[in-house]
């Protein structure tokens, strides 16, 4: 169940009017999906999404069904593994799909900014899948490559900008980002604050 619902999301948010794709279904439709997810965003869907993604895991979960006796042999537990791994990915892509098309509010980017403070990288040294989908979720909140494109919505799309319809976004983030408490992996820290500084160039020469 959590699946289909992680991956119906995902599958909803894809479908938004946005910046960087456009899928071939009607505009009728565009519209409904995107006031639809409007109103799940309004709802605290981003904290929803990171809280989820925190509290997903598959140690939990084998121990629920352990308590329940759910758990079969092994190729049951394998299953039951692959699921929850793809329940928390498609969770994650929801929110880095969202980015992909429009930019999060003021606190919701500053929710993910807290999130990403304390990942950590897996036993291999690498960065698990989830985490690196809402690593670059927060790197395109910081993209606004697409203002210098010319498109024909240009205009609607550059007045959807946070920077432009809050007042403290720029300020609230800046100086969040230039917290001096170190994040759990500094290289990350470092990525994004370079994502910033050249967002805050780019900005600067727009003639917004």
């Amino acid at each position: 169940g959590k699946r289909c619902i992680a991956n119906s999301l995902r599958t909803l948010i894809q479908s938004r009017r946005g910046k960087t794709w456009t899928l071939e279904l009607s505009a009728e439709l565009v519209s409904l999906i995107t006031r639809f997810t409007d109103e799940l965003m309004e709802q605290a869907l981003t904290q929803k999404i990171l809280t989820l993604v925190s509290q997903i895991n598959v140690n939990n979960e084998f121990d629920k069904l352990q308590k329940a006796r759910g758990l079969g042999n092994e190729k049951h537990r394998k299953e039951v593994s692959d699921l929850i791994k793809e329940c928390r990915q498609s969770l994650a892509e929801s929110l880095f799909a969202w980015t992909c098309q429009s930019p999060l509010s003021k606190d919701d980017t500053l929710l993910l900014i807290d999130y990403l403070e304390k990942v950590t990288l897996e036993a291999d040294g690498s960065l698990d899948p989830v985490n690196l989908a809402l690593l670059m979720a927060l790197l395109y909140c910081f993209d606004v490559s697409f203002l210098e494109q010319g498109t024909e919505d240009r205009q609607d799309l550059m007045h959807q900008l946070p920077l432009l319809i809050e007042k403290q976004y720029i300020a609230a983030i800046h100086c969040r980002l230039q917290e001096t408490r170190p994040w759990k992996l500094p290289g990350m820290q470092a990525t994004v604050r370079l994502a910033w500084a050249l967002y805050l160039r780019v900005i600067s020469q727009l003639p917004v």
